[in-house]
């Protein structure tokens, strides 16, 4: 695996100081330190309109698909709310539908109406060689000397972006 050391001293520009190193696999990047990152931009239920006894269902529900993944994993989470007043223009066939539509739209504008894009990043460090190496050992006896980081990579690609996506009912 490719080594990127963060240990300079001085940091000539922005790209020192960020943990990314390359795009190696769509939707994938190869961070610095080794570990993979991919994030996922999605849009979850209307959990102010649900009952409570769904919101337990939903939060199992998502709880049994993070167990799956193990250790390695970091996920963060975020929500980015901003000001809607786009309005599309209305076009009714008739006077009364297009008036109620119009007064709709006149509130919409009223900068009171918000949305919220929610991004799901997660990050995985694959294991090291040296533990890799101690474990097969232990494990079975095969001739096979470090991590096959195409197999890992595949895995990744195969748990986030199949897996999250079938899971949490996710469109990419």
């Amino acid at each position: 695996m490719l080594d990127f050391r963060e240990h300079k001293r001085v940091h000539d520009a922005l790209s020192d100081v960020l943990p990314w190193a390359a795009l190696i696999a769509p939707e994938v990047v190869l961070n610095k330190d080794g570990s993979f990152l991919a994030t996922i931009r999605y849009r979850g239920p209307d959990l102010d309109s649900s009952t409570e006894e769904e919101r337990v269902v939903k939060v199992a529900h998502i709880n049994n698909i993070l167990k799956r993944l193990g250790s390695g994993w970091a996920l963060h989470a975020e929500a980015q709310r901003r000001v809607v007043n786009s309005y599309p223009e209305p076009s009714f066939p008739d006077p009364l539908s297009y008036l109620i539509d119009l007064r709709r739209s006149e509130a919409f504008r009223s900068n009171q109406h918000y949305e919220t894009r929610y991004f799901l990043s997660l990050i995985f460090m694959p294991p090291r060689e040296r533990e890799t190496k101690l474990a097969g050992k232990f494990i079975n006896s095969s001739n096979e000397d470090g991590i096959n980081y195409r197999r890992v990579l595949e895995g990744f690609r195969s748990q986030v972006i199949a897996g999250a996506c079938q899971g949490l009912k996710i469109q990419k």
